[in-house]
């Protein structure tokens, strides 16, 4: 179970929030049962609102939308050894990164959210890292 307590008030306050189900990852509006867009910000919604409906069963998961407004994400897919121990790659970033960290959806990986801002929209590095300022969730 995702602990929504631990997420950063200063992202809680933003207008930047959608929600997904377990067996999806396509980004939905909290407050109506149709699919949301990553770069619509008019298909968002406060933190307040998709977090009461995932509290009522409408979805199972919110999600953060990255908005190009002073806010990154780093999404480590492996970011556990064959030992089930922290990856070093992992270790390296969570470390120097010194933010909001949580696990994945899958449970082999981690998101991070901090603030910065990057001289690209996003970009993946096939191996297993990938960052984002904008049009993501």
């Amino acid at each position: 179970m995702v602990n929504y307590n631990n997420i950063p008030k200063e992202l809680t306050e933003l207008k930047q929030w959608v929600c997904t189900t377990e067996t999806s990852k396509v980004p939905m509006k909290a407050y109506e049962h149709t699919p949301a867009s990553s770069t619509k910000s008019s298909t968002w919604s406060d933190f307040k609102t998709a977090l009461e409906s995932v509290n009522k069963s409408y979805y199972d998961y919110c999600g953060f939308v990255f908005a190009d407004n002073g806010y990154v994400g780093i999404d480590i897919d492996a970011g556990f050894d064959e030992d089930g121990l922290l990856s070093a790659l992992s270790a390296d970033i969570i470390g120097k990164c010194k933010s909001y960290t949580e696990k994945s959806r899958s449970g082999r990986g981690f998101h991070i959210l901090l603030r910065g801002d990057l001289p690209f929209k996003g970009k993946n590095n096939l191996n297993g890292v990938e960052i984002y300022k904008s049009s993501r969730y």
